[in-house]
């Protein structure tokens, strides 16, 4: 073999020695989404996003690190786990059902509505500026939120017969919850949540009905069985 060509054989061997080394370094976090429109087979992903304007529904996933769902977009699921988080910025509806997330649901903004059901989220439950419906029910494994925040929403029917806009009821929280600022001539019920901190429920606009639950404090609106 020549010179130039042996020459040339190192360099391709190091060239793919360095390409090789370079895909063991790359990090979990830098894998391609996965894009969710339509369906989402059953499987396991590295990470799902909803892009803008698009319905995703989901079933049966398993999720590594988080599952995003972009502006405009309606997630639907059912029976899915995701190691990271749910975030959700300007999305036109989140409908959760015995999802079991280890890390938080943050949803910011958007309209339509947003359902919780029969969930476990081990991080904080974080929802904000939404303008819709909002039902949080029925997450009655124990702890199953680590903790709720829900604040300035703008809260609308689920249909026009409708004249209920806020529903957080039969929750467990495992350490605080708190529920303020919250607006809309709708009826905004927080009902038979167990909390094992504070349940702070402050500055929302009548109607409100806040009885009925168990915390270890209460402030505000809230109160237990009187």
């Amino acid at each position: 073999m020549s010179v130039s060509r042996h020459f040339a054989l190192l360099i391709k061997l190091l060239i793919c020695a360095a390409l090789l080394s370079a895909l063991a370094a790359t990090p979990a976090s830098a894998a391609i989404a996965t894009k969710c429109e339509g369906e989402l087979p059953f499987g396991s992903y590295d990470r799902v996003v909803v892009p803008r304007n698009t319905t995703c529904s989901v079933s049966g996933a398993t999720v590594a690190g988080n599952l995003t769902v972009r502006r405009g977009a309606t997630l639907n699921g059912g029976t899915v786990t995701i190691g990271g988080s749910l975030i959700a910025k300007g999305a036109t509806n989140v409908r959760l059902f015995e999802f079991r997330v280890e890390g938080d649901v943050r949803i910011e903004g958007g309209g339509g509505n947003l359902v919780i059901q029969s969930s476990t989220v081990r991080g904080v439950v974080d929802v904000s500026g939404v303008n819709g419906f909002i039902a949080i029910i029925n997450n009655e494994s124990p702890g199953a939120l680590g903790r709720m925040r829900l604040r300035n929403n703008v809260l609308q029917p689920l249909d026009p017969t409708s004249t209920v806009g806020l529903n957080i009821s039969s929750n467990q929280v495992a350490t605080d919850a708190t529920v303020s600022g919250n607006r809309g001539s709708v009826a905004k019920n927080v009902q038979g949540n167990t909390v094992g901190g504070t349940l702070s429920c402050i500055r929302n606009e009548p109607p409100f009905d806040g009885r009925f639950n168990t915390a270890a404090v209460f402030k505000g609106q809230c109160e237990g069985f009187v």
